[in-house]
């Protein structure tokens, strides 16, 4: 048994930086059942159903969001291992985050990366729009970042808009700031 991977993402003007210890592995969250929870608001990341139809989650297209954790299956993410990618000379495994109740991805909507583009959910598929590269570092607490943002030479990670504390806040893609005191940006990843 090796060590767990750590490893946190950053893009600098020219460059990008993967710190890594211990050997290359799956994460122990990979390929598992997670609740993602922000640490700001203490809500679990979920799919937000249509307001005509509170029970059909099968659309491709619904907002990603936050909401108080209550263990339904809108709120069980499932990291699958998509691909490894390269960053310079290091190789970092890449995740689709699968909706448990709609078996959709996590997706960056239209591929935009322009800061404060909503998170929605898709049929997964092979688009870069569904890459992410979890943080499951040291702390109870990391970021979710995009790798298609990452390609882009851009730092983009998860974030709660506005750092929203309610209810029904919209999930974002945002620049990646690595202050640890910017909740909105830190997820945790429990098991149910």
């Amino acid at each position: 048994m090796g060590l767990q991977m750590y490893w946190r993402v950053s893009v600098g003007s020219a460059a990008l930086a993967v710190l890594m210890t211990g050997p290359l592995e799956q994460p122990a969250h990979a390929d598992s059942t997670t609740t993602i929870v922000n640490e700001g608001s203490g809500m679990c990341v979920e799919v937000a159903p249509p307001v005509n139809d509170p029970t059909n989650f099968g659309f491709n297209g619904l907002n990603v969001v936050q909401a108080p954790c209550n263990g339904s299956l809108e709120q069980l993410w499932d990291f699958q291992f998509s691909r490894l990618t390269q960053f310079g000379s290091l190789t970092v495994p890449v995740y689709h985050l699968v909706n448990h109740r709609s078996g959709m991805c996590m997706d960056l909507t239209d591929g935009n990366l322009t800061d404060g583009t909503h998170i929605q959910q898709w049929t997964c598929g092979t688009s870069t729009t569904m890459d992410w590269i979890p943080n499951f570092g040291s702390s109870s607490f990391a970021n979710i970042s995009s790798a298609r943002s990452l390609a882009a030479f851009k730092n983009q990670c998860l974030d709660i808009r506005g750092g929203s504390l309610q209810s029904g806040a919209i999930v974002q893609i945002y620049t990646t700031t690595q202050e640890p005191t910017n909740t909105a940006q830190r997820f945790s990843y429990i098991r149910p």
